[in-house]
């Protein structure tokens, strides 16, 4: 009997878990609006799925208006990062360091690694 319990209450835990403990939206600045997203994928195409389901996520839940033309989003690694650029240089490191993606509803084009010129790919997602 414990152990059916046991099983039952893992069970709804591991089943009942959202998309949305996934990302995490900090906050928007006008049209700008900035996400956490949670355990991002390490390869590039990896990376850009998750950020593609992601916005697919937002859009089909109507968490954000894609209907704004100049709708932009930018994606985080850390919550404490999730803003425009730092002013303080000791701190820009790490906000570079933290920001991994960007889109614009206007093209339809996500930007990975934004800042890192070697580093960035941009794919424009469709529909």
């Amino acid at each position: 009997m414990r152990f059916c319990f046991i099983f039952l209450s893992f069970a709804f835990f591991s089943f009942g878990k959202t998309y949305q403990e996934k990302y995490e939206i900090t906050k928007t600045v006008k049209n700008r609006t900035f996400i956490v997203l949670y355990n991002p994928n390490t390869t590039d195409a990896e990376l850009i799925q998750q950020l593609r389901e992601t916005i697919q996520h937002l859009r089909i839940n109507k968490r954000i208006d894609f209907t704004n033309e100049k709708l932009a989003l930018s994606f985080f690694t850390r919550k404490e990062f999730a803003d425009y650029k730092p002013t303080e240089n000791d701190l820009y490191g790490k906000w570079k360091q933290s920001y991994i993606g960007e889109y614009d509803n206007s093209t339809k084009k996500l930007t990975i690694y934004p800042i890192d010129a070697e580093k960035q790919k941009n794919v424009i997602l469709k529909g």
